[in-house]
């Protein structure tokens, strides 16, 4: 095989790479995904830093609390 061909090789399989790496990773089981708890989480305090009102913030921190039944 020449140099010509490997290239061609070369890029034909970065080509397909990058076209079906995405549907790859989705069959892939993922260990790094976030348990829902953590996401409802994350949503929360991204609404409380998203909105500067007190009755929001107040609500957010509700709801925190409840998520992580802990009373600050």
């Amino acid at each position: 095989m020449n140099q010509m061909q490997t290239i061609a090789l070369l890029a034909v399989a970065a080509a397909a790479l990058y076209n079906y790496l995405p549907q790859l990773q989705e069959m892939i089981p993922s260990a790094t995904q976030k348990s829902p708890l953590l996401q409802d989480l994350e949503t929360v305090t991204r609404i409380r830093k998203t909105y500067n009102s007190e009755e929001v913030s107040s609500a957010c921190q509700k709801l925190l609390e409840a998520l992580l039944q802990v009373r600050t």
